[in-house]
């Protein structure tokens, strides 16, 4: 049998915290102090799952997916590319995308943190423009096919030696899958036997 994790969901408003319980948590949870979120729990999939794979075979079990986590990972390239290097990534037929895209502006904080003392208003828009342009920065972003785990992708990375490039999106891939409250660990056994989910985890609410 696979091994059980516990989920911590930490709630403090406005930002909800998601980690894996630690000893600390673990004894409260043990003595009462923390609560299980009923009618669901999380299953952690294997690195190279695709959304449909994984909702077309847990339906097939008959379990049902109420929300999922599962992206594939994606780098920024840093290096000016030759446009035959480019070619060649966006034609490879593990990489699902090569595009550009900007980074997004708050135009509407940028216009508010300036002082129009001394300009027309034509000279503030003026102004505002620029910096807003200044600002932003349009971003070379290759997104990898599902099936691409991080050893994948470092080498097919690794065939192109003078491109340097940092990983934005790399994520543990998991779904939340429903259950009849109070059978949860026993449904988590029965999905822990398919071949692509590595754990699972309960859900422990803790307020603080």
């Amino acid at each position: 049998m696979k091994t059980f994790l516990f989920a911590l969901f930490l709630l403090s408003a406005p930002i909800v915290q998601a980690q894996t319980i630690g000893d600390e948590a673990l004894r409260r949870a043990q003595q009462g102090e923390v609560s299980f979120l009923e009618g669901e729990f999380i299953a952690y999939l294997a690195d190279t799952v695709s959304p449909g794979y994984a909702e077309r075979e847990m339906n097939r079990q008959g379990f049902v997916i109420t929300s999922n986590e599962i992206k594939p990972i994606k780098i920024q390239l840093l290096s000016a590319l030759s446009d035959s290097t480019l070619h060649q990534l966006r034609a490879h037929p593990q990489i699902r995308s090569v595009e550009y895209v900007e980074s997004s502006v708050d135009s509407v904080s940028v216009r508010n943190s300036l002082t129009r003392e001394g300009m027309t208003e034509e000279q503030f828009n003026t102004m505002a423009d620029r910096i807003i342009e200044s600002m932003t920065e349009a971003r070379l972003i290759l997104t990898f096919r599902y099936s691409v785990d991080e050893k994948t992708m470092k080498s097919i990375m690794g065939l192109y030696r003078n491109t340097a490039y940092r990983v934005i999106q790399n994520y543990p891939r998991t779904v939340n899958i429903k259950a009849e409250p109070g059978k949860e660990p026993e449904l988590m056994q029965k999905v822990e036997q398919l071949p692509f989910v590595t754990s699972t985890a309960m859900i422990a609410v803790l307020e603080n």
